[in-house]
């Protein structure tokens, strides 16, 4: 099994890098979402109103939801240096403010412009307080993770897919007169080929079970753990079986695609003939 593994180290390790890079992308984008979604839990704009506004949700459906802000507390508070009759008229003038939480988050200083513009319409709304400093700091930093894991998992894919086709080039010249052996003989394509198919189907078990378990411990282990607990997120159930399937099925596609792309032009001669 070594000895198979060091032959076939060229195809197994492709194999394994766009796995890994597969998953590690998935999950990655799957964190900030969740992180997106608690960012957008904690976010909320503020905006004042002389009337108490009844059916907002109704009128913007960009709204989550949105809370009465209690303000007699803070009046109260003076009460020590000032008259009731002054308290209560300051209670009476004192405008309606709201807390709105959004029912998604604002990709864009567009969106949020175009929100804001929306409550200002609203004519019982004096003024709307959107405290996007942080927010836009955020989400900026997100959108660059985003872009340079898209990079990454792109380039990833273009490498490997060109190694595998390298490897298939290799195994065509090494088994080339075997092939057109058997080809003189009337055996077809998938006869003569069987062999080839036979160790990408092989090197996908391999690369997979490898990167199932590599990814098992990672996401199991307390580093990984610590660091979502920091972030605030939770990490769902791992499944080892799941994640051997899922990367069983990918690998198999990609490699019997490769072979027949690579090997494919042997069997269209068969026809052209």
């Amino acid at each position: 099994m070594i000895r198979y593994m060091k032959k076939h180290l060229s195809l197994i390790v492709p194999l394994f890098v766009l796995l890994f890079s597969f998953e590690f992308f998935i999950m990655t984008n799957e964190s900030i979402d969740k992180y997106e979604d608690k960012m957008l839990g904690n976010y909320s704009i503020l905006i004042s109103s002389q009337k108490e506004l009844k059916n907002l949700k109704t009128k913007l459906p960009f709204i989550e939801e949105y809370k009465l802000v209690e303000t007699n507390n803070l009046v109260d508070k003076f009460k020590s240096t000032l008259s009731d009759n002054t308290i209560k008229d300051l209670k009476k003038s004192m405008p309606y403010y709201y807390k709105v939480k959004l029912s998604y988050f604002p990709s864009s200083d567009i969106e949020i412009a175009n929100i804001k513009t929306s409550l200002s319409s609203i004519d019982e709304i004096q003024k709307v307080e959107m405290f996007t400093s942080s927010l836009n700091s955020s989400k900026n930093s997100l959108a660059f993770i985003k872009f340079i894991l898209n990079v990454f998992i792109i380039f990833c894919f273009l490498v490997t897919i060109m190694l595998m086709l390298k490897q298939m080039k290799i195994w065509n010249l090494k088994y080339n007169k075997q092939i057109f052996i058997m080809k003189l003989f009337g055996a077809g394509f998938l006869f003569r080929t069987a062999l080839i198919y036979r160790f990408v189907l092989l090197d996908s078990i391999i690369a997979s079970l490898i990167t199932a378990v590599s990814l098992y411990f990672m996401q199991s282990s307390s580093t990984y753990q610590l660091f979502y607990q920091a972030l605030g997120l939770s990490i769902g159930d791992i499944s080892l079986i799941d994640l051997l399937i899922k990367f069983l099925l990918i690998s198999i596609i990609i490699s019997i695609s490769i072979v027949t792309l690579t090997f494919g032009p042997l069997h269209q001669d068969d026809k052209s003939r």
